[in-house]
């Protein structure tokens, strides 16, 4: 796509090779004539999906050899269009194929089809993962319904899929009205010490922070935190204090959305476990206090869809007795600015090793007096110049003993949203090294002040990388008598922006060759916050599903998230053509069914989600239910012949006993008149009470 977009286009964007011969809207099931097409050069095809604000695909290359031979046109094997992500920051986006027919006789064919659809028909947003074969990335096939309903302007569209493994997932994570929001939430918990750690949305002052200790209330929050939208708070264990600092995965989830994480550490510990600094959080002055202690708010950027790792407490360790940690997080306030470094990695020979094995930081909103190095704390940055002043900061600590590194590729890190990367290499050096002229790093007119005296400066050389991982070379300082290990800064660049920093920088851009100045660039960037997003999927619910003036009102139960947590369930297969089937998940089990279509469509597949059981009330009276899951045992007891409580009035009085319980589990239940239904997804409310003796109440 790169070397094809080079060719094509005119330093100034314009069409200088190639010539339109068609274009068009093409509605479902129509078909276009393409004429003027010459056989003796290449057919370049684009596609965009309906009004999508994401743009168009990569361009499909059509060689002049398949003009020609029949056996090479056709080829079995349909191929993937590469659709646009609706943001630079990730990939995920419709996955839709392109089949090529050439029948003995006829015309060359061009078809645009996607392998799986899915419908979702229950009142609950789903996210959805497709396995993937073993060398393609995991989250290729990573979907969601607020994301379908973002990319295609608010259109009611089925999620497209591959499935080249034929297996797919899926986890609840919202109610269905709230599908298209940017909503904050943590899912697939994981605690080394399998205590249930649990979710509470609305953070507030009164809310308790561990789950064995009722008297431990957060009773202050600073302004700043009070301010902000849709504070979580990860409510952990104070019985895990003294899991052990070199445990770096401790604690594991996944951030849905773009998060400010805070990490609530004890003020009375004696120095913050190594791995805060390690997983790039950085200490504030702010501080959050509870019934009996004050915390240390550390904080740290996360992308959306990001794996938050946490290490241990290990309060033994400290001089006075500490507690465990808690965690809170908060969508940011301006996420444009905001940048992650992830996945540093130095690799270093044998002979490097010996003089330094320092892990290299990440290290966020940096400043004049911040160190750039991970082993010298007190080599720190006086002053930026003037074109860095103003620009959000990430910085890279490197070593200072790595300033004779020799290996190839010696650095790599891995950037969340395209950014300017600078590094900052020792003027007293002979020349640079040569992998930054290779790598396409360019002069800049400024530099960096020295760390420790006026006789030096680092001459500062940038380059503009996509998102995805940036690998640096090695410092050379025995060659070329650096006696500075270089110093690595990054700048978060929005897409539409690009040409305008780089300016800044003076660094000189080529139409396409980033692929971050296309026509979808301004309408993605505002269209991935969109709030009408909910009221689609209420549409697909009211008109597809459920017919409220000849059926009644609908009243939909919402699985208790915050209680049961957000999981993936098992992963299902979706060849089984002509079934019908159930899949769980921790707060709601759905029904599953898959169908083929046939006619125009008969190269999809259908995978349709629906609410296990619909409870429509016919009596002149309203009605609550509950939904709960109770073990074999349980509900053998709470049943006339179970004997609890002798004929058809002791049913009924454990169902009353039930339903009076509904407070005191935490539920939501939908009430209605004579006319009325609710939907359930089986568990989509769910209480697990322990087994009782029969006659027990």
């Amino acid at each position: 796509g790169k070397r094809l977009l080079e060719e094509l286009n005119g330093s100034d964007g314009s069409i200088t090779r190639a010539v339109k011969v068609c274009g068009g809207h093409l509605n479902v099931g129509e078909e276009v004539t393409v004429d003027g097409v010459s056989l003796d050069r290449p057919l370049y095809l684009q596609v965009r999906l309906g009004n999508s604000p994401a743009g168009w695909s990569v361009p499909i290359v059509l060689d002049t050899s398949e003009h020609r031979d029949r056996d090479c046109f056709s080829d079995r094997d349909s191929q993937r269009i590469s659709l646009p992500p609706l943001t630079a920051e990730k990939d995920e986006r419709p996955e839709v194929r392109l089949a090529k027919v050439w029948k003995v006789g006829g015309s060359r064919r061009l078809l645009l089809f996607a392998n799986f659809w899915i419908v979702n028909k229950t009142s609950v947003a789903l996210w959805y993962q497709a396995k993937n074969k073993a060398k393609e990335r995991e989250e290729a096939s990573l979907f969601s319904d607020g994301q379908n309903l973002q990319y295609f302007g608010g259109e009611t569209v089925p999620v497209m899929l591959d499935c080249p493994e034929r297996k797919i997932r899926i986890m609840p994570y919202s109610q269905g009205s709230q599908a298209g929001t940017s909503l904050l939430y943590a899912s697939n918990f994981t605690v080394a010490s399998r205590r249930a750690y649990r979710m509470k949305t609305d953070f507030n002052v009164g809310d308790r922070v561990y789950i064995d200790r009722q008297d431990e209330l957060l009773t202050e929050l600073p302004p700043s935190l009070q301010a902000r939208r849709q504070l979580v708070g990860i409510v952990t264990a104070d019985a895990d204090r003294n899991a052990s600092w070199q445990t770096e995965d401790f604690l594991c989830f996944r951030v849905s959305t773009h998060a400010d994480v805070f990490l609530c550490y004890d003020a009375n510990a004696r120095k913050p476990a190594p791995w805060i600094r390690y997983a790039g959080f950085r200490a504030t002055t702010t501080r959050v206090r509870t019934t009996n202690n004050v915390y240390v708010l550390y904080h740290r950027y996360y992308p959306g869809g990001a794996v938050v790792r946490l290490g241990g407490a290990e309060a033994k360790r400290s001089i006075s007795p500490t507690v465990n940690y808690f965690v809170m997080m908060s969508i940011p306030t301006a996420p444009e600015q905001e940048l992650s470094v992830g996945s540093i990695t130095t690799h270093r020979s044998v002979a490097e090793k010996t003089v330094c094995r320092s892990r290299y930081c990440m290290l966020a909103r940096f400043s004049p007096g911040d160190p750039v190095y991970v082993d010298r704390a007190d080599y720190v940055v006086s002053e930026l110049p003037r074109e860095l002043t103003r620009r959000p900061l990430v910085a890279v600590q490197t070593a200072q003993n790595d300033k004779r590194s020799f290996s190839g590729n010696f650095l790599s890190f891995h950037l969340s949203k395209p950014a300017f990367v600078m590094v900052g290499f020792d003027s007293r050096a002979s020349e640079p090294p040569s992998w930054l002229q290779r790598s396409g790093f360019a002069r800049t007119s400024f530099s960096i002040p020295g760390l420790d005296d006026d006789s030096y400066c680092y001459n500062v050389y940038v380059k503009l990388y996509p998102r995805g991982v940036v690998t640096l070379g090695p410092n050379n300082g025995l060659l070329n008598g650096a006696k500075r290990m270089y110093i690595v800064l990054c700048s978060p660049c929005q897409p539409h922006q690009a040409r305008e920093g780089a300016a800044r920088l003076g660094l000189k851009l080529k139409f396409g060759e980033y692929n971050l100045d296309d026509d979808g660039a301004d309408s993605a960037a505002g269209g991935s916050g969109r709030d009408g997003g909910g009221e689609g999927i209420s549409r697909t619910i009211n008109d597809h599903f459920w017919d409220e003036e000849g059926q009644g009102e609908l009243h939909q139960v919402p699985p208790p998230f915050d209680r049961q947590g957000r999981r993936w369930s098992q992963r299902f297969n979706v060849d089984a053509l002509g079934t019908r089937g159930e899949v769980q998940t921790t707060c709601a089990v759905f029904g599953v069914s898959f169908n083929a279509l046939t006619g125009i469509f008969h190269r999809t597949n259908v995978v349709t989600i629906y609410p296990r059981f619909i409870i429509k009330n016919k009596l002149d009276i309203a009605l609550e239910v509950l939904p709960i899951i109770l073990t074999a045992e349980a509900a053998h007891s709470m049943t006339p012949e179970g004997g609890g409580g002798g004929g058809s009035g002791g049913g009924g009085g454990s169902a009353f006993e039930m339903s009076r319980s509904s407070k005191f589990a935490g539920l939501e239940t939908g009430s209605g008149g004579a006319d009325s239904s609710s939907s359930s997804s089986s568990s989509s409310a769910v209480a697990k009470f322990p087994s009782r003796k029969a006659g027990s109440s």
